[in-house]
This record gives C-alpha cells, structure tokens and sequence, in this order.
C-alpha cells in the first residue's frame, strides 16, 4: 500500500510503495484505464534514463484527497545509481522504504516498498537471490533530500480515470458534447463500481495468500546460508588491508581507523584519517567541516563461494566459540538469541529450529593471521559482518554471529530440496576470494 512520505526541508510530497509495470510503448489511455482498474486508479507514466516506459500506479493516498502536485519518489530516485541496484533508507517513524531497479533502468515488480527494516531486508534477500548480482546501497534520509534536490521535477500523480476533453468549435456543441460525455463517464463509472470492488477483493487474497506463502518460505531458508563463508572474509579483508596505504596526500593524513565489512557480493572499506600536517585539498574522500578528519569509503566486489549449510548444535557451537577465544587470547562477549517481537505474517524466532547469538570479539592481531583464520574458519556456523581497527590501540574487532541448531535439532541443519541433512563443509576451503579493485 502506497504511503505519502514528507522529506526535511522539502515542500513537494512524495508517494512511496506504488506497483510498477513495464511497456513497450507508451501507454494509452484505454491501457491506463485497465491499470486503474487492477492496480490502483492514481498513477503516472514514467520513461527511464534508457528510454523505456513504465507505468506506476497505487491506491488513494491515506493523508491526500487528490494526487494533484504528489511525485512517485522511485521515479524520482531510480536513475541516481548505476544499475541494478537496490536501496534501502530510513523514513520518520521507524519506517523504512526499499527500491530496486535493473532492466534498463525500470524499478521492478515489488521493488517499492514501505515497511519495517526486517520486512524490506526479507524483500531484498529474495531479490538478491532470484535475480543476480545488485549494487546494494544502504543510504540515509539526508541521501534521499540530496537526491530529489538535484532531480528535474517529475510528472506527479494524476487521476487514471480521468478523460481529457478536447476543444470544439461552437459554444452550443461544446456544451452538448460536455453534457453527453459527463453522463457516459459517470455511467461508466457506476457499472465498473463493482467490478472494481470485485477486483480489489480478489487482489486483497491473492496479496494475503502471498505474504502467508513468503512467510512460509521464509521459514525455511538458513539466514546463514545467505551470507559469506568467515574464511573467505578474512581472506577478502587481509587482501584489503595488505594494499592499505597508511598515510595519504604526501604523508599529511594519516590513517585513524579502518572498517571492513562483508556483504554477499563483496567487501567494502570505510577508513577514517587525521590531519597531520597535510592539506585540506589532499584529505582522502570526504573533509569534515572541521579540516582535521575525513573519511572515504570504497567498495570492493568479491567473488564469494556458496555458503555452507552446516551448523552445530547450540551447546557444540558454544564450546566451540569459546575454545577459539581460550586458545588465543580472545576477548569474547557472546549474547542469547535476541528476542523478536511477533508481527502478522513473520515467522517468530522461538519458532525456528535455529538460533542467530551475536558474538562481539577482540584481539591484538589481525584475525586473518596464518593459523588463526583456519580457527575462525572451521567452526560451522560462524559468520563475520565486520572488521574493525582503531590505529591508536591496535586493537581488531570483530562483529559475527554464531549460528547453531536449537537443543531439540540435530547438529546438521536439514536443507529444503537437499534432502534431511545438510552436508558438512569441509575443514578449510581450497577457494580464495579475489578483490577485482584496489583501493584508492
């Protein structure tokens, strides 16, 4: 359902969570008329950077009686990343709002969405997995101001109904013409009254058997099984930090802290860097308005493997946490599977045969260390997110999650389509990931 969305320091309000579809040509009023009567009766015709046309329509917006002067916000933030990419940004409320877009530019089916953080990252795992490779950009709300200021204005919303009246001759005619037309249009309306309420009823079940389906689906996929093996990160990560520069712009910014963080297609790498004597000119990425610090970010693809299915049982994967941070002085806080509040259609997490425990660690040497990845890496389960250094203490951090199987599962996971085990991975994978760029 579509959601009007109010951005800081801008007037024009926005509509977010329309459906999308795609044509050839651009669409005719007879054809917007059959969208209206499925899809939602305000909408607009929308031509990507690529030329291709796409028409997004919705329901009325609770909060507005006409579509008069409201933009599609996907229309207007579509062409600002080089395709396919997904988004995902923080609205007030605690509401977030998701856009995907690929095909020559076309923001797809679904790919439009306003809800919770945790029912859009589901919505973007199922399209990171069905269609490909996506640049994924986690942006703010200061991202998307920036965005819809420097974007001509789009068409806004307009009524799909709504007949355009052509001008005629002689006075007389017009208004026998104007006469006729608005008794055909309001009996045209009245007889497709209830094959709107018919279509809308049928379209309210099918959205409710979906999202029962999706729920289900949900349920059966292992969260960590979508997320890269932590050998292959800490191989991506040493790679990155082996080209790290300490110092930039002839020696007068040094580096302050370093940030690696894995996602499914890659890594990216946030460093922060002081001035020590450089100048403003030459500071790396972005200056604070300070001129004393600045920050860059790089994004770096990398060619993960498949995940591995295996996992230990709760109390297995526990010791095996702990023995690793035994054996080399590790500083470990391990956390109980976080409770999740039950929402309509999600699956609750006492109801999963797994449990997610967040694992904080730190240590004095780079976990990518010969001997100690090969630990990190053989315990099944175990999935880093991120990894920190702060130059100043020499300290490395790690944010991961360890995975296991409740109590009640076996110390394999069973896998849908598999069979009732999941094969265990080996000790060590003989792949290596490789970086396709370097940073800068």
């Amino acid at each position: 359902m579509a959601e009007l969305v109010n951005l800081p320091g801008i007037r024009t309000p926005f509509a977010a969570g329309l459906s999308w579809r795609h044509s050839d040509a651009k669409p005719t009023h007879r054809e917007l008329r059959e969208v209206a009567l499925t899809d939602g009766r305000w909408g607009m015709v929308r031509t990507s950077a690529s030329g291709h046309f796409q028409v997004g329509s919705c329901d009325t917006v609770e909060g507005a009686k006409t579509p008069k002067g409201i933009r599609p916000l996907a229309a207007v933030v579509a062409d600002h990343h080089r395709e396919p990419w997904m988004g995902l940004y923080p609205l007030e409320n605690g509401r977030y709002w998701y856009i995907a877009v690929r095909d020559g530019g076309a923001v797809i089916s679904g790919g439009d969405r306003i809800g919770t953080f945790d029912e859009l990252m589901r919505v973007r795992d199922e399209h990171a997995s069905k269609m490909g490779p996506w640049n994924e950009v986690n942006g703010t709300l200061a991202d998307l101001v920036e965005m819809v200021s420097a974007t001509p204005r789009q068409p806004p919303l307009k009524d799909l109904n709504r007949h355009p009246w052509l001008p005629v001759a002689y006075a007389g005619a017009a208004v026998l013409t104007l006469g006729v037309g608005l008794g055909i249009y309001e009996y045209q309306q009245a007889s497709d009254l209830e094959q709107v309420r018919a279509v809308r009823k049928a379209r309210a079940a099918a959205a409710d058997a979906s999202r029962k389906a999706s729920a289900d689906a949900e349920a059966r996929i292992l969260p960590w099984t979508r997320e890269p093996m932590t050998d292959e990160v800490l191989d991506a990560c040493g790679r990155a930090w082996a080209m790290q520069p300490l110092t930039r712009g002839k020696g007068g910014w040094a580096l302050s802290a370093w940030h690696c963080v894995s996602a499914r297609n890659g890594i990216t790498i946030n460093t922060n860097w002081n001035n020590v004597g450089g100048l403003a000119a030459d500071a790396p990425g972005q200056l604070d308005i300070s001129g004393i610090t600045s920050k860059d970010t790089v994004s770096l693809p990398v060619a993960f493997g498949s995940p591995s299915a295996h996992a230990l049982g709760n109390e297995l994967a526990r010791r095996a946490v702990w023995t690793l941070a035994e054996q080399n002085a590790i500083t470990l806080k391990l956390t109980d599977a976080p409770a999740t509040p039950g929402l309509p259609g999600v699956v609750p997490e006492t109801a999963k045969p797994w449990l997610a425990m967040p694992a904080q660690m730190s240590l004095a040497m780079p976990p990518w260390t010969p001997g100690l990845d090969t630990q990190f890496g053989d315990i099944p389960g175990l999935r880093v997110h991120s990894i920190d250094l702060v130059l100043a203490t020499g300290n490395w951090a790690i944010d991961s999650t360890l995975y296991a199987m409740r109590p009640a599962g076996a110390t394999e996971a069973p896998v849908a389509g598999v069979g009732p085990q999941a094969a265990p991975r080996p000790m060590r994978s003989a792949h290596k990931t490789k970086t396709t760029e370097k940073p800068a």
